[in-house]
């Protein structure tokens, strides 16, 4: 494992020391910023050793942390952040390799093993499935909680009763807070680990979260419905962590948010990024924020890849999901992107809203034609990559609240078939989900397994 530490612990002398777990490979788990996160701040405590692990083969015999190489079982506490819901099972079945899963179900934590607990997304989506398979659940955003976490971890190692613990402290998941998520008005997810494999998707990549929450409320989408209000990264921070990037040489950032384009002076931002010899690249951009200039920000900052969500194929089903877009406006910036260097496109489309309708699918290749067409630009070949996805009705979303269920495995099989045979000779790259992990996704995050 290669990897560049901005900051280097001392992991021994503290009285408590936790195992900050990623329930899936290092790949995923090194750039996940809340997970990062919790290991600096626990890390910066006085109270709290924090080390690491990812769970790429958790069937391994010696599963022990990267930095002492400490076992799993020697830690106090072993804390989970836990974004994807087919994850669950990784956890579960780490419980049950060390015999810890009954004493979890049934909340009976003694010395006799660590303490359990979780954090992360899918607290956001269903808190309720991860306080089940956890002694406790924190629930909501860490940088605003970060000494009464270590008065909470204090506590529960003393084996004070469970209903005062919780009683106690709010961030932490039970029936009378369900639906409550801790809110901190401060972002402070950035990078201390930077991995230099370059099998890594950020691969010797800086990531910073600039933007936190979503002023869009997409019916389907979670973060607009329970991470808002929409909050920024400071800026005068920023400067200070760029300063200390350019004497460690490092040149990329990874701007991470549901809604970066809305970072206040954006374009200033981007400038001065370029002019500093920052080069940038963004996880996604909202298609209503984006404009020309932006996409020329892009190129001269060597981005090769455009990552949209467009969604949906017209403006029926537009209403359906509560999202507008512009899509004459968007294909004139798909053009523009082409005729200006981007070489690689990737869109996103959600399709099985209707069991008895079809516009969905067809509208989504009616667009994607037109697009495949537009971007056919002589000695300008693009790469356009088409990632289609069955709607998922999850908690704490509009879409799921308005009584929406997920359409049956024939369905969507049936719709899937359309999209595939009728895009598959456009010689666009179709990518999938599975039905069978979209449908044990949906019955996660309802509660129904």
């Amino acid at each position: 494992m290669n990897e560049l530490l901005l900051s280097k612990y001392l992991h021994f002398g503290k009285k408590i020391n936790i195992l900050a777990v990623y329930p899936n490979n290092y790949n995923l788990g090194i750039a996940n910023l809340g997970h990062q996160f919790f290991y600096r701040a626990l890390n910066e405590t006085n109270l709290i050793n924090c080390e690491r692990l990812y769970l790429n083969n958790i069937f391994s015999n010696n599963l022990c942390s990267i930095e002492t190489k400490k076992k799993i079982q020697n830690f106090d506490v072993i804390a989970f952040s836990i974004c994807y819901e087919l994850d669950i099972f990784n956890i579960i079945n780490l419980l049950k390799k060390y015999n810890w899963l009954d004493s979890v179900l049934q909340k009976k934590y003694s010395n006799n093993r660590p303490l359990i607990i979780a954090g992360g997304a899918l607290t956001f989506i269903n808190p309720e499935i991860i306080n089940k398979y956890t002694d406790y659940a924190v629930i909501g955003d860490f940088e605003n909680i970060i000494a009464k976490f270590c008065e909470f971890i204090t506590d529960a190692l003393e084996n004070i009763k469970r209903a005062e613990i919780l009683k106690k402290y709010n961030f932490l998941f039970n029936e009378d807070n369900a639906g409550k998520w801790n809110t901190s008005a401060e972002i402070d997810a950035y990078s201390n680990i930077i991995p230099l494999d370059k099998n890594c998707e950020f691969d010797n990549t800086f990531l910073i979260e600039l933007a936190r929450g979503c002023p869009n409320n997409c019916s389907f989408c979670n973060t607009g419905a329970t991470r808002n209000p929409l909050r920024f990264f400071d800026r005068q921070k920023i400067n200070e962590i760029l300063n200390i990037l350019r004497l460690r040489n490092i040149q990329k950032l990874g701007l991470i948010g549901s809604a970066v384009l809305l970072y206040p002076n954006i374009k200033n931002f981007l400038n001065d990024l370029l002019k500093q010899n920052f080069q940038f690249s963004f996880s996604s951009l909202t298609i209503n924020h984006l404009d020309f200039e932006i996409i020329e920000l892009l190129v001269k900052s060597q981005q090769n890849t455009l990552t949209l969500a467009p969604e949906v194929g017209n403006e029926k089903m537009q209403k359906l999901i509560n999202k507008k877009i512009n899509i004459p406006k968007f294909l004139e910036i798909l053009k523009f992107a082409v005729s200006n260097g981007i070489k690689r496109i990737k869109l996103y489309f959600l399709y099985g809203f209707e069991e008895n309708d079809n516009d969905d699918i067809f509208a989504i290749i009616e667009l994607v034609k037109e697009i495949n067409e537009i971007i056919k630009i002589k000695g300008k070949p693009t790469n356009l990559i088409i990632s289609l996805n069955p709607i998922i009705p999850k908690p704490n979303t509009p879409y799921h609240q308005s009584n929406k269920t997920m359409l049956p495995k024939k369905i969507l099989e049936r719709k899937k078939k359309i999209l595939r045979n009728r895009l598959i000779n456009l010689g666009c790259r179709l990518e999938f989900m599975s039905i069978n992990e979209a449908l044990l996704q949906y019955r996660i995050a309802n509660n129904l397994i």
